[in-house]
């Protein structure tokens, strides 16, 4: 379980939400006993029930889904790494981490959940969600991606083209007395970066982490923006006033926060102690 860490105002607290889509998987997984009773709807096809693999590539998001959660870009890497694009309430949000594609297997007559597509299982980094997804692979090349037991659905088709968008950096640097610290935002429009903490005292560590914006459906805060990293059993967050983020240059107000096993210390940056540089 990641754990959460508050990035604000002290009286604001993370929320992070993971969205798993589970009922599948787990019919997948346990429901192996059951015997499909027609052939022709009931049983996974041969090749999915060996398992299904997805090519290496980019894959984005073709035409607009209903849908509010969805990818609007899926890069699948080697060593079963990914990076994408998620989209949650119309705000994108950066995901990257590991993957593992579970095969399909013959529907249960006993469920009413079907399992004949293989799915893939998102495991995402610095504690944002990790979706699952049935899919099909399309005769084009493409996806089709399917979630909330297949009541929702969406294509996507690779895009040998794709390339991120160049992003014009944001740097922060703060002088405290517990810490110091550096924060980089370099990547995806400034929702991703590095934060770089070092600890003054025996309670802050000395780390650099990845970090990604949370978006602000998610913390419920119009006036911050927030950003959240996790590198092993630690857990990071570091909230930015928001006139002073869009300003990016002088003074800004800071709250950094830190937690691990349970226990949650703020940094404690005063007010006049942090700067865009």
């Amino acid at each position: 379980a990641r754990g959460t860490v508050a990035a604000s105002p002290p009286d604001m607290k993370v929320s992070v939400v993971l969205r798993f889509v589970l009922g599948v998987a787990a019919a997948s997984l346990f429901a192996c006993g059951g015997q499909a009773t027609d052939a022709g709807s009931n049983t996974a096809s041969e090749d999915a029930l060996r398992g299904a693999s997805i090519a290496l590539g980019t894959y984005v998001v073709d035409g607009k889904p209903s849908s509010d959660f969805y990818l609007a870009r899926l890069t699948i890497l080697s060593d079963t790494r990914y990076e994408a694009d998620l989209v949650q309430r119309g705000e994108p949000r950066i995901s990257r981490g590991s993957y593992q594609i579970f095969p399909a297997r013959p529907n249960n007559p006993d469920s009413p959940v079907a399992s004949d597509k293989p799915w893939i299982a998102l495991s995402a980094e610095g504690g944002g969600p990790s979706p699952n997804f049935e899919f099909d692979k399309l005769e084009s090349g493409g996806l089709k991606m399917y979630s909330a037991a297949r009541h929702e659905s969406f294509n996507m088709k690779k895009d040998p083209s794709w390339r991120a968008e160049a992003t014009n950096a944001k740097t922060m640097k703060c002088t405290g007395n517990l810490a110091d610290a550096e924060l980089v935002l370099d990547e995806a429009q400034n929702r991703a970066g590095t934060l770089k903490l070092r600890g003054k005292s025996g309670r802050i560590p000395t780390v650099t982490v990845s970090v990604f914006l949370v978006p602000e459906s998610e913390t419920g805060v119009r006036d911050w923006v927030r950003y959240e990293g996790r590198k092993g059993e630690q857990d990071f967050s570091i909230g930015i006033k928001k006139v002073d983020f869009e300003r990016a240059s002088g003074a800004a107000t800071v709250s950094a926060n830190y937690a691990e096993n349970g226990q949650q210390f703020g940094v404690g940056f005063g007010s006049d102690q942090c700067s865009f540089e």
